[in-house]
């Protein structure tokens, strides 16, 4: 059997017992399925950016604090460049289509290791695992002319962001 064949149920048993001395059980399956998959979505929900399927800032500070004082680690706090203004130019819908797209451009960048957050509107946060500072000097680097190379066709416009970064 395959795993898309197995269904989640709940089973509720019940024992008949007539005064004649028969005797009857019943089965009865509640699929359940449905209910989970709806549970699974609120608990990633609640741990995730819903524009960008990151992580959100109370998940990315449970990491910080499983890392702090644990292994060499490096932070980097990124901030988009004039997305205030793409914002208002352009419409929500254009910086929606700027945070997905620039999201990727980043993890494309990162160790699969690394841990990648919007921690706020424009604003992302990156968990550098066992990263000494000269290698995290790289990486921001790279981030910063990844974001800095990037355009985003928006209609008929070219959108460019850049980052601002900070590095700890």
């Amino acid at each position: 059997r395959s795993e898309q064949d197995n269904v989640a149920v709940r089973v509720s048993i019940t024992t008949l017992k007539q005064e004649n001395g028969h005797a009857g059980t019943v089965l009865v399956l509640h699929d359940v399925s449905q209910e989970q998959n709806y549970m699974r979505m609120l608990v990633w929900q609640q741990s995730h950016d819903l524009l960008t399927g990151l992580d959100n800032r109370s998940t990315f500070e449970k990491y910080l604090q499983q890392t702090l004082g644990k292994q060499q680690a490096s932070l980097l706090h990124l901030n988009l460049d004039h997305f205030k203004m793409i914002n208002a130019s352009y419409g929500h819908a254009a910086g929606d289509e700027i945070l997905r797209q620039v999201c990727q451009q980043l993890r494309l960048a990162l160790r699969e290791s690394d841990v990648l957050a919007r921690i706020g509107g424009d604003e992302f946060a990156v968990l550098l695992s066992h990263c000494q500072p000269h290698a995290a000097m790289q990486t921001a680097e790279r981030l910063r002319k990844s974001v800095h190379d990037f355009n985003v066709q928006w209609r008929q416009h070219n959108l460019h962001t850049g980052a601002s970064m900070v590095v700890v």
